[in-house]
């Protein structure tokens, strides 16, 4: 009997994970783009991921929702802007439908 249970919550729990493991990777939408962006900026201040705006000033750590908008959705890919109260400057993320940042920019330049 205990065998049995043992072997029960096993299976639960490995199919459990399994479900969250891959509904995480479902399509992006805008609360998640934003997500995206916000957790892409802050980590830009300690490192240069290769875009063409660089290493961000620790301001860009303190952003928040608030300071993110949506500026477009053109198949799958997600134009993002984001802009820092601080310093007064706007960023624009291009992210893909898998939430991968594709490239930053300080204009719109995406098409």
């Amino acid at each position: 009997m205990r065998t049995l249970l043992f072997t029960m919550v096993l299976l639960s729990s490995f199919i459990s994970s399994y479900s969250l493991a891959h509904s995480s990777h479902g399509h992006m939408n805008d609360n998640a783009a934003i997500s995206v962006v916000i957790k892409s900026a802050k980590q830009m201040t300690f490192k240069d991921f290769g875009y063409a705006v660089g290493l961000l000033p620790e301001s860009w750590k303190n952003i928040t929702v608030a300071d993110v908008t949506v500026f477009s959705v053109t198949g799958g890919v997600y134009i993002v802007s984001a802009t820092n109260a601080e310093d007064k400057k706007t960023l624009y993320f291009q992210i893909a439908d898998d939430g991968e940042v594709m490239a930053v920019s300080e204009s719109n330049t995406f098409k």
